[in-house]
């Protein structure tokens, strides 16, 4: 379902896009959850997926910003199922996370997999971001402040 809401919403054209005010937390241990779709990856659409994530990030932490949090949580937008290409994906994202004025006070990367990982700290690191590395058992965590 929330495949096919997406695919829906990158339909749209960006002007349209619905925009409402995010849910509670719920069960989560958050105050919001701020949903975004990233663009469903097409190598011939390249530069115009390219602007598509830098906006979901960017709209996220601006919603985030009118909402007051410091510190967020993001998985890797489009990694998965939309085919966008991780290292080019984890680079937007940190570019975008770095340009962010104001800075949050925390930006938590959400990884699945030890290679995604390493990539995302390499990259940071490569952007002058400074990675603090916080693995649990079932996922990777890679803080950039």
């Amino acid at each position: 379902m929330f495949l096919l809401l997406c695919t829906y919403l990158f339909s749209l054209p960006w002007r349209h896009s619905p925009t409402r005010p995010p849910p509670r937390g719920y069960t989560f241990n958050t105050d919001y959850i701020i949903h975004t779709c990233g663009p469903v990856y097409a190598k011939e659409r390249e530069q115009e997926c390219e602007e598509h994530l830098t906006n979901a990030y960017r709209n996220s932490l601006l919603k985030a910003q009118d909402l007051g949090v410091r510190c967020v949580a993001f998985a890797a937008i489009s990694t998965g199922v939309y085919a966008y290409p991780f290292r080019d994906a984890t680079k937007v994202s940190l570019t975008v996370l770095k340009e962010a004025k104001p800075p949050l006070e925390e930006v938590w990367i959400v990884l699945f997999t030890e290679g995604d990982f390493k990539t995302a700290t390499s990259l940071a690191e490569e952007l002058n971001l400074t990675p603090y590395v916080a693995p649990t058992e079932e996922t990777q965590v890679c803080i950039v402040t």
